[in-house]
């Protein structure tokens, strides 16, 4: 005969798998909205702000990725200088180039994908074309405030790190706005 705690353990079992059951058969029956999950698309603008010892800088940039989990996004980015303003010293010697543009690579991790408000962290790498090419790594934080299933916008702080070329470590912020497809 068996002992108790087989018993027990056969019974919450049955009572698990019924349950799973019944909740799976009512979620078809009712589907839940359409959500970003595994292999969504996703494309989006940013609208950045940086700042260094030479010059202030306004960047505006694109994205596209893939949903290569519900919380991990992998995907290409590219910005564009817009506007900038040098100070003195980089007048002086005309060494500090303002316009240039960023491209490359990055990894994305949310977290709190379902929710209204999803932080994330990402890390990203590639080139620049800031006066000849060289490469930098960028780490942001943000969140999304989800508007709508496929929608969402928020703000976003960052660094970019420069891994070649002599340019300083700069420091920003922006927004971005998101379209998952």
């Amino acid at each position: 005969m068996p002992s108790g705690r087989i018993l027990r353990f056969l019974a919450s079992l049955s009572i698990g798998t019924l349950a799973f059951g019944l909740s799976t058969s009512r979620a078809d029956e009712h589907p839940a909205p359409k959500v970003v999950t595994d292999e969504t698309m996703e494309a989006g603008v940013r609208m950045l702000a940086m700042r260094d010892q030479h010059a202030e800088l306004g960047f505006v940039g694109g994205f596209i990725g893939l949903r290569a989990s519900r919380n991990l996004s992998l995907g290409l980015y590219g910005d564009v200088s817009t506007l900038a303003r040098t100070f003195d010293a980089c007048r002086e010697n005309d060494s500090c180039p303002t316009q240039y543009g960023r491209f490359g690579i990055f990894a994305r991790v949310h977290l709190a994908p379902a929710a209204f408000v999803d932080p994330w962290l990402s890390i990203a790498g590639g080139g620049t074309t800031r006066g000849k090419l060289g490469a930098d790594m960028e780490l942001t934080l943000g969140a999304d405030l989800r508007v709508h299933a496929l929608l969402a916008f928020g703000p976003m702080g960052l660094a970019i790190v420069p891994l070649s070329g002599g340019a300083p470590i700069r420091f920003g912020g922006g927004l971005r706005a998101t379209i998952a497809f």
